[in-house]
């Protein structure tokens, strides 16, 4: 099972569900920890590009042509003249995009299929040499916080701990790739596998406390797989709400009612600013075309609720 930990920035969070491009994992909660969580020897990020023995083809236009990507990388480029690539990579580094190593993978490997030189491709070899290499020590990082929260003893201290790397900005795109190939390895460990993924689940639950509320919503319902679940949710972000219920039970009604939790445009927004990140995203057609569709049923799912309540409103 490949996972795609999307676009996950634990600081600026756009999140989109993480897709394993087999079969999703089943969301379940509680269970014992096992020994040290691995560490994989590939890189979460596409690895440097060998020379193809096959003739050059045709390539497509690279991804983030004239974006943020560009705009990045030569920032980097112009520092690493002047200072230095590690003083240019220290300055840079924590701005950058989780996308930014394998689109970088992604556009070597197209001007190498387009007949560059490994020396004109030289500077861009050697930033992403760079790239990798600190990303493995936030791998490594990683995993000795994995290791930390399933050394807690109980489930309680385990969710106060995650807490506070979340709230103190400690978690990366590192952590949910180390989290998957541990839950990928532990797969016929039942126990394992509940314990992982209830961290994965508190872990989704808290980012999406931290990011924008449309933003958040979107990643909420991607992540339920229950149609009538979503449902609910749905009503209660994206609906005005008429009436409280107090403690004893009783509603009393709202007048004038308190505005939705999201409004539906600025989820309309959510969702056009995720799939144009998912497009440009340089993965297989597959799993962007997995994600695309997950996103588009919520999408309709949001649009058919929508119409219902202002069917009942205009009726009332």
């Amino acid at each position: 099972m490949v996972c795609v930990v999307g676009t996950v920035a634990c600081a600026g969070l756009l999140l989109v569900r993480p897709l394993p491009l087999a079969q999703p994992v089943a969301h379940q909660l509680l269970a014992l920890p096992r020994s040290r969580p691995i560490l994989c020897a590939e890189s979460a990020d596409s690895p440097a590009p060998s020379p193809s023995p096959s003739p050059p083809s045709p390539a497509p236009p690279p991804a983030y042509e004239s974006s943020a990507f560009d705009i990045a990388l030569k920032e980097i480029v112009e520092a690493s003249a002047k200072d230095g690539l590690d003083s240019a990579l220290d300055a840079i580094l924590d701005s950058l995009d989780d996308m930014f190593i394998p689109t970088l993978a992604s556009r070597i490997e197209a001007r190498s299929a387009n007949g560059d030189s490994a020396e004109s491709l030289e500077p861009l070899t050697s930033l992403l040499a760079a790239l990798q290499e600190r990303s493995q020590k936030r791998f490594e990082r990683a995993r000795d916080q994995l290791q930390t929260l399933l050394g807690a003893g109980e489930i309680n201290k385990l969710d106060a701990q995650l807490c506070g790397l979340i709230k103190r900005d400690e978690l990366d795109a590192g952590f949910f790739y180390v989290l998957y190939k541990n839950m990928e390895d532990a797969k016929d460990d039942e126990g394992t596998v509940r314990m992982l993924t209830h961290i994965l689940t508190r872990t989704e639950e808290e980012l999406e406390k931290k990011t924008e509320p449309a933003l958040g919503l979107l990643h909420k319902l991607t992540r339920t797989d229950d149609a009538s679940i979503r449902g609910n949710i749905l009503r209660n972000a994206l609906v005005p709400q008429t009436s409280t219920r107090l403690p004893d039970g009783r509603e009393v009604a709202l007048d004038p009612p308190a505005p939705a939790q999201v409004a539906p445009l600025a989820f309309a927004g959510a969702v056009e600013g995720a799939l144009d990140k998912v497009m440009q995203l340089p993965l297989e057609r597959e799993a962007i075309a997995s994600t695309v569709e997950e996103i588009r049923q919520v999408h309709t799912q949001v649009s058919r609720t929508h119409t219902q309540v202002s069917h009942k409103s205009h009726t009332a």
